[in-house]
């Protein structure tokens, strides 16, 4: 029924819970994978994730285009790792993709381009005063992506 999965992957283990649902609906149906990751320059402005970029690169403050050059080459390190283990369990073809801009407009624009038909995505559950700042990535892919169905994973947080 699937021939190609399209998982959004944010670094987080919560996002990461998705991953059971890929292998077992790619091994079930010998669909090909497609890891996906969108560095936001707007994310930038995290204290957080710049600190993070800042210890890596091992400098005081960095340029921006270096810092996002580093965020880009950290996420394909990443999806490449994630590649592995998904390998390793069996799944034929594992994809990897990197992509700079809003996770809003290209999660589904990229299932579109990759002829996904089903999207695995994790919702980390925000609800309330967070879900209206931040929104929802899984609740925009729903309404956005008509040619693929989506399964939501709600993540549950690491006690």
């Amino acid at each position: 029924m699937y021939s190609k999965i399209l998982v959004p992957l944010d670094n987080s283990e919560l996002a990461e819970q998705a991953l059971a649902h890929v292998i077992s609906n790619a091994l079930a149906h010998d669909a090909a994978v497609q890891l996906l990751q969108v560095v936001d320059p707007a994310d930038m402005t995290s204290p957080l994730l710049r600190h993070t970029l800042e210890l890596l690169q091992n400098v005081g403050e960095p340029d921006r285009s270096v810092t996002l050059e580093a965020w880009e080459s950290s996420a394909r390190e990443y999806l490449e790792a994630v590649a592995v283990r998904l390998r390793d369990e069996g799944v034929r073809e594992v994809d990897v993709e990197v992509v700079r801009g809003n996770p809003f407009e290209l999660i589904a624009e990229r299932a579109e381009a990759a002829g996904a038909d089903l999207i695995v995505i994790a919702s980390h559950g925000r609800s309330g005063f967070g879900r209206a700042v931040t929104g929802s990535v899984a609740d925009h892919v729903m309404r956005e992506t008509p040619n693929a169905a989506v399964l939501v994973v709600r993540a549950k947080p690491e006690d």
